[in-house]
């Protein structure tokens, strides 16, 4: 809204007016909940979105704070409006925006609004409820797949999340439901056709794809520094072997060791060691870039003042912990048409519990040898070179290198979906600018 009204009940008009004003028959509104701990705690962290003072709404006419949108950021806040909102809308004066529609309205549980002879009456639908869900991303979803056969659904949305969970789940809408996501405002305005897009991808692809962007950085999961979406995406397209591996992520615990493996080879991948496997030796090849020795015998020098850490890709250790984080939201996501969309617990996917907040876990074990003795080679007298050094991409590097811990950058790289539309010419030009 560009211009807030300056009570409480005056916003609650504007935004009931906001959403009746299509020519939807079914309009469905759904809100975000904030369960404690959560996934996304570090998420709220750094938007500054937290549980600050108490807020109680006690009316209609209460005069809503000078700085609204800064309010926002406030949890209790949040959900004292949405509770208001949902109050506020059986009221009788609300009754000319609900004549020939019905209208859902999720939170902690689903409400249906309708105009029964000229007067709104307010049920609860729990077969249209889903407690279970965090986000109204995914309750979006689950909507749109409760949606009758033969009908047209058009979801008004900015977020890149939203577009890969309804391709992740497209399999699951009724028969001949096409979906269109609208994005952007004013001449930035576009439709998005769902269900072409699907339809050019290809289901494979699409079912790999919630895997794929929580595994690259998402709300709930860092990034790795610098590498986007682009890149890893034309790779991911381009092996059969990778889409399979982000396909079966949803669902872990119940999947292949080797599915590890195969993503510890994509890293590898958008890291630009195409002959690599094993990320710890991926690190040790960038390393030695810039730290190695000509001769065996040679006083070991630094070269550079400083390494950037960020450039190695994670140890096995810590890239562990990312797939399982992967294998949770991906879960989530790619089972959004249910009620219960998984049985996971964050505490054993990824993250822990700390001060009541969910953190992540970054890796396992220890992070430094326990000793100098574990890093040295006793006696060289035995040693050849062919033992003392590592053939990497026909390179010969030491074998003893630091141990450097790489920390992920927390930037998903998401962009508005709105400005990056310009590209729509076909589905992968689409989905290659989202990504972007």
């Amino acid at each position: 809204m560009r211009e807030i009204p300056a009570s409480f009940g005056n916003i609650s008009k504007k935004i009931l007016q906001t959403f009746t004003r299509c020519t939807a028959g079914t309009v469905i509104v759904t809100f975000d909940e904030y369960f404690s701990p959560s996934i996304k705690d570090n998420e709220h962290t750094l938007r500054g979105t937290n549980r600050s003072q108490r807020y109680q709404i006690k009316g209609p006419d209460q005069v809503r704070p000078a700085d609204f949108l800064s309010e926002l950021r406030n949890i209790n806040f949040k959900e004292s409006l949405v509770s208001f909102l949902i109050e506020d809308w059986k009221n009788q004066e609300m009754v000319t925006f609900f004549k020939n529609k019905t209208v859902y309205v999720n939170y902690k549980n689903c409400y249906k609004f309708l105009e029964v002879n000229g007067a709104v009456v307010r049920t609860e639908d729990e077969n249209k409820a889903c407690p279970a869900h965090e986000e109204a991303d995914t309750k979006v979803i689950f909507h749109a797949c409760q949606v009758e056969p033969d009908s047209n659904v058009l979801i008004r949305c900015s977020d890149t999340d939203i577009l890969v969970i309804a391709l992740g789940n497209m399999q699951h809408l009724k028969e001949n439901v096409r979906l269109w996501l609208k994005v952007g405002v004013g001449n930035a305005e576009r439709f998005i056709n769902v269900s072409k897009l699907y339809e050019s991808l290809g289901p494979d692809l699409c079912q790999a794809l919630p895997g794929f962007h929580a595994f690259t950085g998402c709300d709930f999961n860092p990034a790795f520094f610098k590498k986007g979406k682009k890149r890893p995406l034309t790779i991911l397209q381009n092996s059969t072997d990778f889409i399979e591996a982000f396909s079966k992520l949803k669902n872990y615990p119940d999947i292949e060791t080797q599915i590890f493996d195969i993503l510890e080879r994509f890293v590898c991948c958008i890291y630009g060691l195409k002959k690599f496997t094993d990320v710890n030796e991926a690190r040790l090849s960038i390393f030695a870039k810039s730290f190695k020795c000509n001769d065996i015998e040679e006083t070991f020098k630094i070269k550079t003042k400083n390494f950037d850490g960020s450039i190695l890709p994670p140890c096995k250790s810590e890239l562990r912990q990312q797939i399982l984080r992967c294998a949770y939201i991906s879960s989530i996501w790619s089972n959004a048409y249910r009620q219960n969309p998984t049985v996971l617990s964050p505490s054993n996917c990824g993250w822990q519990e700390i001060r009541d907040k969910l953190e992540f876990r970054w890796f396992e074990g220890d992070q430094l040898p326990t000793s100098v003795s574990e890093v040295l080679i006793k006696d060289h007298s035995n040693i050849n070179d062919s033992d003392a050094n590592i053939q990497i991409d026909n390179e010969e590097y030491d074998e003893e290198t630091t141990h450097n811990q790489v920390s992920t950058s927390e930037d998903s790289d998401e962009e508005d979906i709105s400005c990056l539309m310009e590209s729509f010419r076909s589905g992968e030009d689409v989905l290659s600018s989202i990504f972007d």
